[in-house]
């Protein structure tokens, strides 16, 4: 289920194969990229839930992809047996709502930075966190990251060199390891 920027929304999928890439275009035709979707994620969920919304993004494939189409006017209305499978499914709905309210509070969080530089590093640090990890690969190329992050790929690389050369990172294609996590957080704090 492709879905097209202004469409209405009363659906949502399901990520079974592949990867697909949720982005929107500013009024100057700037594409921001919001995420990447993989296998055994949803997207399009808060806006079937919310109802007579239309879609303020897009989201195409990055790979073959296969997508499981969900009506969610079907799920939302439940069985006539109020069975544990149906419970179990809106309870995991609910849980996958609040995950991704998480995600876009931390986008935010990163986008609200002033400079590129302290982006970079709030963008790294949230993903060391995650990852559990100083060493962990990004979802991104660099054009990715840099439509993420909301900057001109020159500066992110830019920063990326900087960041490296003061001993904070080092880093190959979308690997990273973390250096110096202490001096990284200055760095997004600034």
């Amino acid at each position: 289920m492709p879905l097209v920027e202004g469409q209405p929304l009363d659906r949502f999928g399901l990520v079974l194969s592949g990867e697909v890439e949720v982005a929107q275009e500013d009024a100057s035709g700037n594409r921001h990229i919001i995420g990447r979707i993989l296998p055994g994620e949803l997207y399009g969920e808060t806006l079937a839930c919310a109802g007579g919304m239309h879609s303020p993004v897009t989201v195409t494939a990055v790979s073959p992809s296969e997508i499981l189409d969900i009506d969610y006017s079907r799920l939302a209305s439940p069985c006539g047996k109020m069975c544990a499978r149906h419970t179990s499914i809106i309870r995991n709905l609910l849980r996958i709502l609040a995950d991704k309210n998480l995600l876009l509070t931390r986008k935010m969080d990163v986008l609200t930075r002033k400079t590129i530089r302290a982006r970079v590093a709030s963008y790294l640090l949230a993903e060391m966190r995650r990852a559990g990890y100083f060493e962990f690969s990004i979802p991104f190329d660099r054009n990715g990251l840099a439509e993420y992050l909301a900057c001109d790929r020159s500066a992110l690389s830019r920063e990326l060199s900087r960041l490296r050369g003061d001993g904070f990172l080092d880093y190959g294609k979308n690997r990273f390891s973390v250096l110096d996590a202490p001096a990284l957080a200055e760095a997004a704090s600034i």
